[in-house]
């Protein structure tokens, strides 16, 4: 999801906010983060020597200018298995019959010099998304591995200052292209336990017959936040052999379609949704939006208009795509108009009485086109009717 992916940079710099907190007789390590602490009011100084998360362990050192007794509250993390973190000061575990998701008391009087070495074995673990269960991810602790899947086509990696160079462009890439998780939840797991650690790169590992396809049999699993310049696979689709072969006939031809389409894609608007409206300076009048079967739309009523400014390159050969749903009823006649000029009068009422989305492409005449690098394309419904509803506007050049 490219959006807003300025702002999420801010989050490494507060950090340091919350690794500790405290209050008057009690400190909270929150975060497995190499720091120091430096309470000059209670003559404490604590620090925290981590690799995390290359190394599964942490060590508190203190040092007090006089002993002092106070809790430490140290935080159990939800990915740590119950019974497998250790918290040991002074030959003592007070990890023990500790849970997930909660603080261990370390309760001592302090003195300087003290040592709480800290261990949070980092399992893997598969993580479903959210209303889309046959797509997973994988992580090792609380990070997310991914996989690099080659170089080609990188166009659009560095961004300027311009309104869509922040947007990733080049070609799309089928699913069946992409290496699928193939077996029941519980096959998976037990791949993934026998990962094998990749030699002189932490955190990143090799899983033997992860893949049945030979293609992808020496990918390597690592740390998201650690590919760069590359394409990669993080969601995962994941099924039995019976889910896949199912899924396989019943969408190869539409990911075929849909990759045809967008070769000869040249500019896009999905209607009714907020960033690519704007994006393409949407103007209207007496509209609304919507959603159906899971797709935004925009229509106008009566009196009413919408339109967006889209980006031809120069090209003259183009056609108009717009996408409705194909069991729309009332009055649907409408106009679309190129630069305020008629490109054609539509009427979808009743034209394919069926249950299910229909692309229509309008040739564009070439002198509409002439010397331009962006045309306004508006929709204006007649008198008492509904221009739409739109689901997606596209400017296509001619199929070869």
């Amino acid at each position: 999801m490219w959006c807003c992916v300025g702002t999420g940079l801010e989050n490494h710099g507060k950090y340091g906010e919350f690794i500790y907190t405290y209050g008057e007789d009690t400190l909270y390590v929150n975060l497995f983060v190499a720091s120091e602490l430096n309470r000059k009011d209670k003559g404490v100084k604590v620090t925290q020597n981590t690799h995390f998360p290359y190394k599964e362990s942490a060590k508190l050192t203190f040092n007090l200018e006089q002993p002092s007794r106070f809790s430490v509250m140290i935080r159990s993390p939800w990915w740590v298995k119950p019974g497998t973190m250790k918290v040991v000061s002074d030959g003592k575990d007070y990890a023990v019959d500790s849970v997930p998701s909660s603080y261990i008391a370390v309760e001592r009087e302090w003195k300087d010099g003290d040592v709480v070495e800290i261990s949070f074995p980092m399992p893997v673990t598969i993580e479903e998304l959210p209303n889309v269960p046959n797509y997973i991810s994988i992580l090792r602790g609380p990070i997310v591995l991914g996989t690099r899947l080659g170089t080609r086509d990188l166009r659009g990696l560095v961004a300027d200052d311009h309104r869509w160079t922040h947007i990733a462009h080049g070609t799309l890439v089928s699913l069946f292209d992409t290496p699928p998780l193939v077996g029941t939840r519980e096959e998976i797991q037990s791949k993934l336990e026998n990962m094998q650690p990749v030699p002189d790169k932490p955190l990143h590992f090799a899983v033997p017959n992860l893949f049945q396809d030979e293609r992808y049999k020496d990918l390597v699993l690592e740390p998201f936040f650690g590919i760069h310049d590359s394409h990669y696979m993080v969601y995962w689709y994941s099924g039995t052999q019976q889910e896949y072969d199912r899924m396989f006939e019943r969408n190869l031809e539409g990911e075929r379609r849909r990759l045809a389409l967008d070769a000869r894609t040249v500019d896009a608007v999905n209607a009714g949704e907020q960033q690519p409206e704007v994006d393409h300076s949407i103007q209207q009048q007496n509209s609304e939006s919507g959603v159906h079967q899971d797709e935004a739309w925009r229509h106008a009523w009566s009196g009413g208009y919408f339109q967006y400014e889209m980006k031809t390159n120069g090209l003259k050969d183009l056609s108009l795509m717009v996408r409705y749903w194909g069991n729309d009823s009332g009055n649907r006649t409408f106009d679309i108009l190129i630069d305020g000029q008629l490109l054609v009068t539509e009427n979808i009422t009743g034209m394919w009485n069926r249950n299910e989305f229909v692309n229509v492409e309008y040739k564009i005449p070439a002198e509409m086109l002439e010397s331009k690098e962006r045309i306004v394309v508006r929709f204006a419904p007649e008198l008492g009717n509904i221009a739409g509803g739109v689901y997606e506007v596209r400017l296509l050049k001619d199929a070869p």
